[in-house]
């Protein structure tokens, strides 16, 4: 499996209301890659200003667990 951090730092860069968009279960990029436990995008996400503690519409918040892991994220 590949991580393209570079992508998702991209694609946040050029289109910013992406970062928060949710889906129709109101899942965010970041609820999903966290979900998915791809953590070079979630840090990715994480810069671009990704907001950690938006629940969705199924779950609380998929990012609390990975918190601890991202303390040192430095954020925008």
């Amino acid at each position: 499996r590949k991580d393209y951090p570079e992508t998702a730092e991209y694609i946040c860069a050029h289109e910013p209301s992406c970062v928060n968009a949710t889906n129709c279960w109101g899942e965010t990029p970041l609820h999903i890659a966290a979900s998915k436990g791809n953590d070079a995008i979630v840090m990715a996400l994480l810069r671009s200003g990704a907001d950690p503690n938006k629940p969705s519409l199924w779950y609380d918040i998929y990012v609390h667990p990975y918190s601890r892991s991202f303390d040192e994220v430095p954020l925008k």
